[in-house]
């Protein structure tokens, strides 16, 4: 007997709960989320005190054979228990022979944990004491229970009190997300503030999480309000909307990966990656036009614009023969006219340009500038010598000679000039192998249309070293308008000309990324389109619980665009990035995934 009174408890430090766990904490917080009292037998019972100073979940038995008494956790669906943690006390009636009080803790179905305490001797009392399980798998019931064991009747009464209770609980099966929509979606190039619904769904302890992610960061997470002092911590099913503010993403293309996470956070349901592309920033525009103030001396401002990190190239023109021409030298905003723009009209023009393009704006032209008037000296009258003896010639009468002809009144050719995507804008994204048409107008300043005028096309492109060629042109039908389809190819600026009017716009392109994992290992791929001569850097790209990390760079050989790298151990799934930066003729771009 003395033996069997020496078995002690094993006690062991509550452990963290285990990846892929998430712990239920009970009574000592006022919780008996997911647990059930039972009793049988006459005088036996249950009792709840959680969450009162030394509070528990109870159970007693009375002196009846096979009494019982306890209380049952039961593990939510599509869960199971992996460990626990119990604080308990309990008293004992003598034992007496056929008549055993005993304490036990069991799992179920298969009692993968089981221990039992029969009291073989005298009356007892234990506890405060710690009792833990661990390591478990496909257990779903957890029970602390007393009985009148042995057959017979027992002494006396015994009871069972548990204060507290930590249950880690194992959920194998990640949220589900679906019905997945919002502007993030949208087809071209983005800007502002974009969002993504969604709606998710779980099995096990609910939905604790949903995150966005662009490019493996973190950019909008919502956490839930779980309480695990229940079973089921969290809500089993969620929808909602998360945003991005693209204004904080660099040009280029990216990509979006949704994550609903559940009570665990390690199981996690998945959708994307997602591509889209970025285009905030805008080319200059004009919101108002440059003003002339002043008489002997001209002032004028740049008048306003939109757009950032602006360059302005001002100039000062006179109107000469129809024709707007540059003044020499007058390139600031004050100007003392001279001599030269005697009778001729000014205006000030200002060209504002940034990385997204450029445009011009003009003033209104000033008056005809006055004519200084022209002094004829009087001549001197010179004497005739014997005057009365010369006879004055005589002259028959006529007609008067014809007046000189009036010269002809000059031809103002003077133009107005636009020209824009179809979308309205001076900048456009696409990616490799696109084309977006121009659309323009070419009127005089009266807004009369110029037809059969040519409006020429230059390209030059975003990289170092280059000049400008020409890319075609455009001629005006009846009412004046044209229409350009520029070539394919890399980032550019093409350059609409008439008459000394230019429009830029700008075209930024995504590239062309191809990758692939040979059988020996090595990773490959190629930059269509990549400039000769630029070693670019590639950022060789693997995924790690839903986030794209770089785990290797390498760089573009001299020609053709290609790149490879043998890793150690190759990873399962590789992509290639290139990023944007100046010289380089394209905006960030990614491939798509290569899989081993």
């Amino acid at each position: 007997m003395l033996a069997l009174l020496v078995v002690a408890l094993l006690v062991v430090a509550p452990a963290a709960a285990r990846a892929g766990t998430y712990t239920v904490e009970s009574c000592a917080n006022g919780s008996t989320s997911g647990w059930a009292p039972f009793y049988w037998g006459s005088y036996s019972g249950w009792g709840n005190s959680c969450g009162l100073a030394g509070g528990a979940m109870g159970a007693a038995i009375s002196t009846q054979p096979a009494s019982t008494a306890g209380w049952t956790f039961t593990a939510p669906a599509d869960t199971d228990i992996a460990g626990f943690r119990l604080s308990r006390t309990y008293g004992q009636a003598a034992n007496q022979p056929f008549g055993t009080s005993v304490v036990t803790t069991l799992t179920g179905p298969s009692q993968a944990f089981y221990d039992a305490r029969p009291n073989f001797g005298g009356a007892t009392s234990a506890g405060p004491e710690l009792q833990a399980g661990g390591g478990l798998r496909g257990q779903t019931t957890l029970t602390a229970r007393l009985d009148c064991g042995g057959g017979g009747a027992c002494t006396g009464n015994s009871w069972l009190h548990v204060h507290s209770a930590s249950i880690d609980l194992r959920d194998d099966s990640p949220p589900v997300v679906s019905s997945v929509s919002g502007s993030l979606l949208a087809a071209g190039a983005l800007t502002g503030t974009r969002t993504i619904a969604y709606a998710a769904h779980d099995k096990g302890g609910g939905v604790r999480r949903e995150q966005l992610l662009v490019d493996g960061a973190v950019v909008a997470e919502r956490a839930r309000d779980c309480s695990f002092g229940l079973a089921v911590p969290c809500p089993l099913g969620v929808s909602g909307a998360l945003a991005v503010d693209t204004t904080r993403l660099a040009e280029g293309e990216h990509e979006a990966t949704l994550l609903a996470a559940d009570a665990t956070l390690t199981g996690t349901g998945v959708h994307g990656p997602v591509r889209f592309l970025v285009d905030n920033v805008p080319a200059p525009t004009s919101t108002r036009a440059p003003r002339i103030s002043g008489s002997a001396t001209l002032y004028a401002d740049d008048g306003a614009w939109t757009g950032a990190n602006l360059a302005y190239a001002r100039r000062w023109q006179r109107l000469e023969d129809g024709v707007w021409s540059d003044i020499a030298g007058a390139d600031g905003p004050v100007y003392t006219p001279t001599a030269e723009d005697a009778g001729l009209r000014l205006r000030f023009k200002v060209r504002v340009s940034n990385a997204e393009g450029a445009a011009e704006a003009v003033s209104e032209p000033t008056a005809r500038l006055p004519v200084a008037p022209v002094v004829t000296p009087t001549a001197t009258p010179t004497p005739v010598p014997n005057a009365a003896s010369t006879p004055e010639p005589v002259v028959a009468a006529g007609p008067p000679p014809p007046a000189p002809a009036p010269a002809p009144a000059p031809v103002t050719t003077e133009s107005r000039l636009s020209a824009a995507f179809a979308s309205g804008r001076s900048v456009v994204t696409v990616r490799w192998g696109e084309r977006r048409k121009v659309t323009g107008a070419l009127t005089r300043v009266d807004g009369r249309p110029l037809a059969g005028e040519v409006v020429t096309v230059a390209s030059l492109l975003r990289a170092r070293g280059a000049v400008p060629v020409g890319a075609g042109r455009a001629v005006t039908d009846s009412a004046g308008r044209f229409s350009f389809l520029p070539a394919p190819g890399a980032s550019r600026v093409l350059t609409f000309a008439h008459g000394g009017r230019t429009v830029a716009l700008s075209v930024h392109v995504v590239p062309k990324i191809a990758v692939r994992i040979t059988r020996a290992g090595r990773i490959e791929g190629r930059v269509s389109g990549a400039p000769p001569g630029i070693a670019k850097r590639v950022q060789l790209q693997s995924l790690h619980g839903g986030r794209w990390r770089t785990f290797a760079t390498t760089r573009l050989q001299a020609t053709g665009g290609r790149f490879g790298h043998r890793p150690r151990t190759p990873p399962r799934r590789v992509r290639a990035r290139v990023a944007a930066e100046p010289g380089w003729p394209f905006v960030t771009g990614t491939s798509a995934t290569a899989r081993r």
